[in-house]
């Protein structure tokens, strides 16, 4: 009755109706659960109204054009009448991935225990389905028993609750069976929304943010307990579609609806990470500015998306994503090998203790010199900046109680970067604070803070010898001085040069550290305040 009454309602009303009908499709007498062993014509009757919302989404789609709050609604609603119709699933299903591109186009990248193939191909064998319907019987293992409730993917049983509900349905009189397939072939009629669906874009990306975000609720599952995504209907061949998107579309061409459903993905099911970074890395080049820019803008959602878990959760690639940003620190696109150092800055505290301090004196001992003495400011203020904030100034304070917990009472400060909006997407900095860092040994707490403690204070000496060594060469009068931490193979003029640039940018990067301590210790309770705030929005 609602969306019929939608189009006679103000414009300026509209979107509070739609902001009410979702509500009621999620409550809780609508669920599976509530509706097993309900009287058969009280599920007659609400099967005919799921299939008219559905014509009234599908007709929506079959438009050109339509505001934001219809595709809204729109997405939601199919998302939740895809769990509570089989049969417009398996319709919905190979629109969305032909069931030739599921055969033949692979996802290498995918490195989860169960295989995406086999469990995308076994997905198209859906409950009630006529024969011959579904896959062929040689690549596909998908089995259903008499009732058409349990479906078998990789040897393991699936059950889908809603063709549980359905199956108890009383066998339709042919008048009713005829009326029902007219309604079905009403709903799902035309082909522009189909083609909408097959392009995979912006109405595919908006589904299945609303998708994923609803399968927990539709599968019932309790706040403490884990969704095994691998049963949950369609989630093989719905990742599948967008994985492939990603590796297909450039990078840099992705849409803001893509990026946040790649964001909902990763919210919903973190084991989606490590797939997510492999493929993103693989647009990173030493060469080409244009995908390693996007590519590093996403990856830094996705940092900053799981920096609160703990360490024994994220399953973030850092390594890999270690190991493409030291090809694109020996680059010689002074471009690239800024948004590098720009992505370290802002991310450095993200990486656990041993491969963080790893990576530091690597970039110490291959590339001090060439960065600090680089002819281009960016790349030099970007290189400071790691050197000061984050290796100088890298300073916590650990209490230890008597019952082994640490308390992390110091923070490194951050300090607006030249550039840094490339990375962060925004016009101004986002400062990020915390330095709780994310170690995993095994050793108790006290040790590893003591040796996390002394390797900071030799890299930092390390750091403070190659600087002392760095003002004296911008302060010398001969060329026979031997500075071998300062030498990148250039002129002796040249050196000299760039290295009166670097000491006078490092001056008023320290000038600018000790305005930003003295401000911050005069209002130290509302930085606390601040720092708790922060935390429960998080």
């Amino acid at each position: 009755y609602l969306l019929s009454q939608v189009e006679h309602v103000p414009y300026t009303h509209q979107s509070s109706l739609f902001d009410t009908l979702t509500p009621l499709m999620l409550r809780g007498e609508l669920m599976p659960s509530a509706l097993i062993g309900a009287a058969p014509w009280l599920l007659e009757r609400y099967k005919r109204v799921l299939w008219e919302t559905t014509a009234y989404v599908i007709s929506k789609l079959n438009r050109k054009a339509a505001p934001t709050e219809v595709r809204v609604f729109c997405s939601q609603a199919l998302s939740i009448t895809f769990f509570r119709l089989p049969q417009l699933r398996s319709e919905l299903l190979q629109v969305i991935l032909p069931i030739g591109e599921n055969r033949f186009k692979h996802v290498r990248e995918w490195n989860l225990p169960w295989s995406l193939q086999k469990t995308a191909l076994s997905s198209y064998a859906q409950p009630n389905a006529k024969a011959g319907a579904s896959t062929p019987r040689r690549n596909s293992r998908a089995r259903r028993n008499t009732f058409g409730v349990h479906l078998e993917q990789n040897g393991e049983s699936v059950t889908d609750i809603w063709s549980q509900v359905w199956s108890e349905q009383k066998p339709m009189t042919a008048s009713t069976r005829l009326a029902t397939a007219a309604l079905q072939e009403r709903a799902i009629g035309g082909k522009f929304w189909r083609e909408r669906l097959r392009k995979r874009g912006h109405c595919f990306f908006l589904l299945l943010e609303h998708w994923v975000q609803h399968a927990s609720g539709a599968a019932e599952v309790q706040p403490d307990e884990k969704l095994d995504w691998q049963k949950v209907p369609g989630y093989a061949p719905l990742i599948k579609a967008f994985l492939l998107e990603m590796k297909q579309r450039p990078i840099n061409l992705w849409p803001e609806s893509m990026r946040s459903c790649m964001c909902a993905l990763v919210q919903e099911n973190r084991q989606l990470l490590q797939v997510l970074v492999r493929i993103m890395v693989g647009w990173l080049s030493s060469t080409c500015l244009t995908p390693t820019l996007a590519a590093l803008e996403q990856l830094s959602r996705l940092m900053t998306l799981v920096a609160d878990d703990p360490p024994s959760s994220t399953s973030m690639s850092y390594e890999l994503i270690i190991h493409r940003l030291k090809f694109m620190l020996a680059s010689h696109h002074c471009k690239v090998v800024g948004c590098a150092l720009i992505f370290l800055y802002n991310h450095l505290d993200s990486i656990a203790d041993p491969a963080r301090l790893e990576l530091l004196k690597w970039m110490h001992e291959a590339f001090f010199a060439s960065l600090v003495l680089h002819w281009s400011r960016v790349v030099r203020g970007a290189f400071l900046h790691i050197v000061v904030i984050r290796v100088m100034h890298h300073l916590e304070v650990r209490i230890f109680s008597t019952t082994g917990e640490t308390k992390a009472i110091g923070r490194s400060q951050t300090l607006p970067l030249f550039g840094a909006s490339m990375i962060t997407g925004g016009g101004s900095y986002s400062c990020l604070t915390g330095l709780e860092g994310k170690s995993n040994s095994s050793a108790s707490l006290s040790h590893r803070a003591r040796d996390y403690d002394q390797e900071y204070a030799l890299l930092r000496g390390e750091y403070e010898e190659s600087l002392a060594d760095l003002k004296r060469l911008a302060d010398s009068t001969t060329e026979e001085i031997f500075l071998p931490r300062v030498d990148d193979g250039c002129s002796f003029r040249s050196r000299q040069t760039y290295a009166r640039f670097a000491v006078s940018e490092l001056d008023v990067l320290h000038r600018k550290w000790d305005e930003l301590q003295e401000l911050i210790s005069r209002y130290p309770e509302r930085d606390q305040r601040d720092q708790r705030d922060q935390r429960d929005q998080r």
